[in-house]
């Protein structure tokens, strides 16, 4: 089943570049909900609201704020760091005050309002630069190019196994041999079963578990020329036996489980759940990685 999802993941992938490359946030509300308040979450909250952001030149700040209770001051770092507004660099005392970032670098801000910045009403910002903002996409495509490609060539290439490993194909002198050699393997879709024998054999894919047990030899067309591959294109439990003389009934036969044993396919709420973790698992590893 895993292998069988690794489709699923590769459009996981998928979204997560398209996410990360193509949704850029042009307009930040500070703070969200709460606004531009001192805030009662303690003095770093605005801090730690800016360090969850990704601000970009030509992006926009809006302030909100209770009019005549607050105002949004732009400052120096110096005056940032001393809660002092003696020149700022501007002023805006009205509600929504929209600033767009027109450098790039560190961008401090502050409430004009005695007290209120030392209380925490205090934010800075770093904002990037064009040049880096095109180069962050561009690492952001190459990531997602080397993801699906690892995921796309595991979700297209799987294991062969040869029947029997060294024993290959014949009549076995434990006539559990093959299933007890099935038992200790994990086929699933996409692998693939080689038969390969010497002397007077051959190989039938028998339809049911009845015809299986009672070694019914003439239900199909069996392979007669070594070697012989079958592809294991779904889940469920197949069946294989030789149909010379009494070679099946002398233990020349093998079940093989793949995946689960059952030919259901899983359920699409599986499938989206699995698509939705990955996505955001790979946003947020892009994110740590790039910025």
């Amino acid at each position: 089943m895993a292998r069988g999802l690794n489709m699923a993941f590769l459009a996981a992938v998928a979204i997560a570049a398209l996410i990360q490359t193509s949704v850029a946030q042009t307009t930040h509300t500070v703070g969200d909900t709460t606004g531009w308040a001192i805030p009662t979450g303690g003095p770093a909250f605005y801090s730690s609201w800016a360090a969850n952001q990704t601000f970009n030149v030509g992006e926009i700040l809006v302030f909100n704020f209770m009019a005549n209770a607050h105002d949004v001051a732009k400052v120096t770092k110096a005056d940032y760091d001393a809660c002092t507004t003696s020149s700022p660099i501007s002023l805006v005392e009205t509600s929504p005050a929209r600033i767009s970032l027109d450098a790039s670098g560190e961008h401090y801000f502050i409430c004009n309002f005695t007290g209120h910045c030392s209380a925490g009403q205090k934010m800075m910002i770093n904002g990037r630069s064009v040049e880096h903002r095109i180069m962050a996409i561009r690492m952001d495509r190459i990531v997602f190019l080397i993801i699906a490609v690892a995921l796309l060539e595991g979700a297209t290439s799987g294991k062969n196994y040869k029947v029997g490993d060294a024993v290959g194909w014949s009549i076995p002198q434990n006539k559990s041999y093959y299933e007890s050699w099935a038992g200790d393997q994990k086929f699933e879709v996409g692998d693939s079963l080689e038969f390969n024998w010497t002397g007077t054999h051959d190989v039938l894919k028998v339809t049911t578990k009845t015809d299986y047990d009672a070694c019914v030899k003439t239900n199909g067309t069996p392979n007669i020329t070594s070697p012989v591959t079958f592809n294991l294109t779904a889940n469920g439990t197949f069946y294989y036996i030789c149909t010379i003389g009494s070679h099946c009934e002398l233990g020349q036969k093998v079940t093989i489980v793949v995946g689960n044993g059952s030919s259901s396919s899983p359920p699409i709420s599986a499938v989206l759940s699995t698509i939705t973790i990955v996505a955001a698992s790979l946003v947020h590893l892009c994110s740590f990685l790039l910025y």
